[in-house]
């Protein structure tokens, strides 16, 4: 049987430029209200990338000893390592499994039953008019390319700024992005979560979109 589990990408506000790369084989809420725990650093974590895969230890095993030749790992042995959010997904994003969404988490659930539910998940996206502007720009990064995209209010749309297509929501964007760059990975490519991946520029700066809140 496949060891299941999840590797995490969690930021600290308080701790810019850090990031605590590790598995957890229970829920990610459980594994942050750990890290929230621990008396060493400030507890303000917050999931920021994290993926179901299979051979979850062998797995986490790999990118840290991937981080660690190229110089991010802070300490041996310690899952800290100074990286950027951008090259940190770039390695999520060649990992084999599917993006964890936190609304896919469930108060109660196993720790199994959240793992089928993300690695299952076809969840519809919210509607975009109620969090974006008409003519908000949006990027998509994979490893190698970026997808920039403008929101269409009166379609209620997105629209690729370099290939003039529309995508009904962020996830048909993400997908369509992973797919160009990946063609043999269509199953995977069909789970990628919009708003998990996505971000808007917004107040002079890129932000995530699973970050922001709807209009009042």
């Amino acid at each position: 049987m496949a060891d299941k589990g999840f590797v995490y990408c969690f930021s600290n506000q308080y701790i810019p430029g850090l990031l605590k790369i590790g598995l957890t084989k229970r829920t990610i809420a459980e594994r942050l209200r750990d890290a929230n725990s621990e008396t060493y650093s400030p507890p303000f974590w917050i999931c920021t990338l994290a993926k179901a895969v299979d051979n979850v230890v062998i797995i986490e095993g790999q990118i840290h000893k991937l981080l660690e030749v190229f110089g991010y790992r802070l300490t041996p042995k310690r899952e800290f390592f100074s990286i950027t959010v951008d090259k940190a997904r770039a390695i999520f994003d060649l990992l084999p499994g599917t993006y964890y969404e936190e609304t896919t988490a469930t108060a109660g659930i196993s720790d199994q039953e959240e793992l089928e539910q993300v690695q299952g998940s076809q969840k519809r996206d919210k509607n975009l008019a109620d969090y974006l502007n008409d003519g908000a720009q949006l990027k998509h990064n994979l490893a190698n390319s970026t997808w920039y995209a403008t929101y269409n209010v009166a379609k209620n749309c997105i629209i690729n700024n370099d290939k003039n297509e529309e995508y009904p929501t962020l996830s048909a964007f993400a997908r369509a992005h992973f797919l160009a760059e990946f063609p043999d990975r269509a199953d995977e490519g069909r789970k990628r979560s919009g708003w998990s991946e996505c971000y808007a520029f917004i107040d002079e700066e890129w932000r995530s979109m699973r970050t922001l809140a709807a209009f009042g």
